[in-house]
């Protein structure tokens, strides 16, 4: 596949109002009003949802894509409509009547928390759930989120065939959760990410579904395996925070001089290491966005999905987040004490960097919970 340059992705005017607005959205601990104007305008929260419920169901491809250049444009936009979007995937798994009437709004937006932070005790028709998740992205904006349940019978966890815990996904609408200041994060600010709570909420047995169970909506997108989909979301919306600052150092390097009185923009020793960082990332880069394009084209032509297709977007997804690790942490020292002013763009970039980056799944891979 091509990849795109993330400025030629969006429309400049796009750009414009997503960056005019980040300082704003930080201070506020949400996004924009015009932000989330934008977003509902281009659907982006709709990409991966189902088109028989107004989705846009696009190739993973394609979404990646817009995510990374979402990220490039600001941090917390990205993320925000990056978790959401993939919530919206997870539509083409619950009953249909269920799914439909979850969306009937074009500001209809769809958070989830895959911790197994809740229970939910077998009754009839239902189940009787209770619980606290720590972060749900986009939660202060959600009309629904989906949150993990452990499943119990008389106060005892029921077993699944592989004798783990039975665990569920249960969709809570707006009136049956309460908000928990939860979010208190060095960076990602915006993305409201705060946690939420059901006090003894019961569930129809149609509002639960299991990631993995029978789709119950026609696409080959919901057949792409769920872990390789949710790392290389991350994956790129990271890869977009990078780019970001990778350009604000070198619109810093034009202006900045060593002790010596060069130029960081002419210095060797600084472009050399620049240089040096941005070829290993193009190469770390490419491999990912490679790795899915042959795992999106094997779900698509129903072909088997070996484990080394599967293992090949996994060890790109870590690579690359190492790789992007290394480029920040080693420009930063050059960029001198303005980066650490709160008050300034490339200081919230590399706070955000660093925030959205300690993501359990870029660091402990497929034994981590998709939060």
């Amino acid at each position: 596949m091509n990849i795109v340059d993330p400025a030629y992705t969006l429309k400049p005017e796009w750009i414009e109002l997503i960056r005019s607005n980040a300082a704003k959205s930080e201070k506020d601990k949400r996004l924009t009003r015009k932000q989330l104007d934008l977003i509902y305008s281009q659907e982006w929260f709709r990409m991966l949802m189902p088109s028989v419920y107004g989705g846009k169901q696009k190739p993973v491809t394609e979404m990646l894509q817009v995510l990374e250049s979402l990220a490039w444009a600001d941090a917390s936009m990205g993320w925000t409509v990056g978790l959401c979007a993939t919530s919206g995937w997870n539509l083409a798994f619950m009953e249909p009547n269920v799914a439909a009437g979850l969306v009937t709004d074009e500001k209809s937006v769809l958070s989830a928390c895959r911790a197994a932070s809740g229970t939910a005790e077998e009754t009839e028709g239902g189940y009787k759930v209770s619980g606290k998740w720590l972060h749900a992205t986009g939660s202060v904006d959600a009309t629904t989120i989906i949150g993990n349940c452990v499943v119990t019978r008389k106060g005892i966890p029921v077993k699944d065939d592989n004798n783990k815990d039975l665990v569920i996904s249960v969709a809570f609408q707006r009136s049956e959760f309460t908000l928990l200041p939860t979010w208190k994060s060095l960076g990602m600010i915006a993305t409201a990410s705060d946690g939420f709570e059901v006090q003894h909420v019961f569930v129809s047995e149609d509002r639960v579904f299991r990631i993995g169970s029978q789709q119950k909506a026609n696409g080959k997108l919901y057949q792409f395996p769920y872990l390789q989909l949710m790392e290389a979301t991350l994956a790129v919306i990271v890869s977009g925070i990078t780019l970001h600052f990778v350009d604000l150092c070198k619109d810093h390097f034009i202006v900045k001089s060593t002790p010596d009185g060069i130029l960081l923009s002419d210095d060797r020793v600084v472009q050399g290491d620049l240089g040096r960082l941005m070829r290993k990332y193009d190469v770390a880069r490419e491999k990912l966005f490679y790795g899915v394009s042959i795992l999106w084209q094997s779900v698509v032509d129903s072909k088997p999905l070996y484990p080394s297709v599967l293992n090949k977007v996994s060890a790109a997804t870590a690579t690359l987040c190492q790789v992007a690790r290394e480029v920040v942490n080693e420009l930063y020292p050059y960029c001198g004490l303005m980066v650490t002013e709160t008050d300034n763009e490339m200081n919230r970039v590399w706070r955000d960097f660093h925030t959205a980056s300690q993501h359990n799944m870029l660091v402990f891979g497929a034994n981590a919970t998709a939060n």
